[in-house]
């Protein structure tokens, strides 16, 4: 348990005592019993609080609550020394914002620095000290985002992200989602001073093929802007800025972890991701970007040796979690990310017959160059595969339309076998799918 925790549960007894005493003084008020009130005037007067600290002494020992209050107030912590969970709230509104439940897990980091407690706690101090500092006028407009970049970034895995990327999106330039997640390379002995990266590195992050040299002029004040925020939090050790990368350091990984376990968000170190049963990794990772899932899913299929067994609990789930619900899409999606070079070939044929991955798994078995009976797999996996290779997430409807035509010529029974196929698999992706084309579902 956090000292945090104790401290919140110790408050929260303190005051159900209070309301309880409060309560018995208002209901002897009114019907005075036999044996006199509980509490007199006089003790109301003096403060509930001391009544109650007179009724702890009496039920445990004598003396209890002025030594806990004095000489060993540090086995029992009030609210003064927790300052940092102003930065624990503020940290807990972004991931709400984010995922709107405090139960969505958020992404392990791949390293956390082990410290003690009491360490930790400092650190997180220590952020809260730069946070407030960077509230102030002379830090506008970005110093009141440190609670967001610091979020935003444990929310990427721990994984860099771009100062140039995150001043774009604050100064509402169009930049790609699918891109949002890219992959930010930390150079080593960067320059001190900032300096907005080149245009083709500028068009690799924002996904914006005509930006040019006169757009790049117009982004350099807002992202050095950010970059001072930046360096502010970097100069506490818990935060790095690299050139145009920036994120969290080991140490400031297991701060922030730390920040958001004091309330309540499910915030799992690498190795109790490693533990979770397959279902409740899958359903976490789902909601996570795809190279953190990636990650996650290969280090918890290492952690049981890529064996059989650990092959079939991952791709079991992969078809049964959140089926049927408009969540389905994205969880099937995770097969894409596994490295099915190192699966046992058992695993996959196994898979053939699931009427969702059926024909992830034949197609996996065929790159490999493996024999792969294409009969097992059933209707309904092959209409999803066919759905999930729709562009349906971006680009012109045309595309996908071409998209569909082409694969219902070579369906048997034409395009409306093929989507009553869909709907039967998957009836939330269908609608989103080839809704926007025109095509009635049956």
């Amino acid at each position: 348990m956090r000292r945090a925790d104790l401290m919140g549960r110790t408050a929260l007894a303190d005051v159900l005592l209070a309301e309880a005493l409060t309560r018995a003084y208002v209901r002897d008020a009114e019907a005075p019993p036999p044996v006199g009130p509980l509490l007199t005037d006089h003790a109301v007067a003096t403060g509930i609080g001391r009544v109650a600290a007179a009724l702890q002494d009496r039920w445990t020992a004598a003396g209890l609550a002025a030594q806990l209050a004095g000489p060993y107030a540090h086995y029992a912590p009030g609210p003064d020394a927790f300052p940092h969970l102003v930065l624990a709230d503020a940290l807990l509104d972004e991931h709400l914002d984010h995922h709107g439940d405090p139960a969505a897990p958020v992404p392990p980091p791949p390293a956390i620095e082990p410290e003690t407690p009491e360490a930790v706690e400092d650190d997180a101090n220590t952020l809260l000290a730069a946070v407030e500092e960077l509230a102030e006028e002379e830090f506008e407009p970005y110093g009141g985002e440190a609670p967001h970049l610091l979020y935003v970034v444990y929310q990427r895995g721990c994984s860099a992200e771009s100062v140039a990327r995150k001043a774009a999106e604050y100064e509402d330039w169009t930049v790609d989602p699918a891109l949002e997640d890219l992959p930010v390379p930390v150079p080593d002995g960067a320059p001190d001073a900032y300096a907005v990266p080149p245009v083709p590195e500028l068009v690799r992050l924002l996904g914006t093929p005509e930006l040019n040299e006169a757009d790049r002029a117009r982004l350099e004040g807002p992202a050095r802007d950010l970059a001072v925020v930046l360096d502010r939090l970097a100069a506490t050790g818990l935060v790095f800025r690299s050139g145009d990368a920036f994120g969290l350091t080991p140490r400031g990984a297991g701060a922030v972890r730390y920040l958001l376990g004091v309330r309540g968000v499910a915030a799992p170190d690498a190795a109790e991701a490693a533990a979770w049963p397959a279902s409740v990794l899958v359903a976490a990772a789902a909601g996570w970007s795809a190279s953190v899932a990636a990650r996650v899913l290969g280090d918890w299929l290492h952690a049981r040796v890529d064996t059989d067994r650990a092959w079939t609990e991952l791709l079991d789930a992969l078809g049964t979690v959140h089926a049927g619900t408009s969540e389905a899409a994205s969880v099937r999606g995770l097969f894409t990310l596994l490295d099915t070079t190192t699966a046992p070939p058992g695993a996959l044929r196994a898979a053939l017959r699931d009427p969702v991955l059926g024909a992830y798994a034949l197609r996996a078995l065929e790159d490999r160059g493996e024999e792969a009976d294409p009969i097992q797999v059933p209707t309904s996996a092959r209409a999803l595969c066919v759905l999930d290779a729709l562009p349906a997430k971006k680009g012109p409807l045309e595309s996908r339309r071409a998209a569909f035509d082409g694969a219902a010529a070579t369906w048997p029974g034409g395009s409306a076998a093929l989507v009553r196929a869909m709907a039967e698999a998957d009836r939330h992706e269908t609608e989103r799918a080839l809704g926007p084309l025109g095509i009635a579902l049956p």
